[in-house]
């Protein structure tokens, strides 16, 4: 995969990501949601990823919700150096478990935990590279008021770790990511995010002993637009 040709350089990728969140929560407990996303890697490698997530949540009471849904993830390589680069489509299936936690009216506390299904397809050889991994999410908010009335920030802090369960050989993945992020509530319907990440990729490539690791920073901006009831259980916790 592209992403090799950098890190062989011994340099950090860099990403901007452009991601559109709708949102639809149901009378009660359900939340409806997804993620339509392009990005864009810079540096050696020349490639652009579009994802598409449908998604949904159950809300079990006011602190924990189960989730689940597919991610599509199709990667349009460029050709390096006369180097032809096959594209890849990855299948990824998810389940998960998330509690919230409001430690007043300005901090809360989150974590999300998921298993997740990877089927990464060479679209050339449709040859696949499968694997199982957990991931578990930890984040820190703190809310403050906008200058406009009933509008305000968020300041947000994540941290993620990734455990592959089984060996995912000719498969990028993710190891730790760290991000800091502030969100702009406009309305009830509406809000934005930029997001500033930090991310530490492995690859093997042959067995447990041939890998490399390498780094990505990239900028995300983010947004989400929102319909449904305000008294869902989820949206409270959103």
């Amino acid at each position: 995969m592209s992403i090799l040709w950098l890190h062989a350089e011994d340099k950090t990728g860099k990403q901007i990501r452009i991601d559109v969140v709708p949102q639809w929560y149901s009378k009660d407990k359900i939340k409806v949601y997804g993620q339509i996303s392009i990005r864009k890697e810079f540096n050696y490698n020349d490639w652009v990823r579009y994802v598409v997530k449908p998604s949904i949540a159950y809300s079990l009471d006011d602190s924990w919700s189960l989730r689940g849904g597919l991610g599509l993830l199709y990667t349009d390589n460029k050709d390096l150096n006369g180097f032809v680069i096959p594209n890849r489509l990855e299948v990824r299936p998810f389940q998960g478990l998330k509690y919230n936690y409001a430690i007043n009216k300005t901090w809360a506390l989150s974590a999300y935990g998921r298993l997740e299904e990877r089927f990464d397809f060479n679209t050339q050889t449709k040859e696949s590279t499968n694997s199982l991994r957990l991931r578990l999410k930890i984040s820190a908010t703190y809310k403050f008021d906008a200058l406009q009335t009933g509008k305000y920030y968020r300041l947000m802090f994540n941290a993620e770790g990734f455990s592959t369960l089984s060996e995912a050989i000719h498969q990028i993945d993710e190891k730790h990511r760290v991000s800091l992020a502030i969100e702009r509530i406009l309305s009830h319907n509406q809000k934005v995010k930029v997001e500033v990440t930090w991310e530490n990729h492995g690859y093997i490539y042959s067995d447990k002993t041939s890998q490399i690791e390498f780094d990505q920073i990239y900028l995300r901006l983010v947004y989400y637009p929102t319909w449904g009831t305000l008294l869902n259980q989820i949206r409270k916790q959103d």
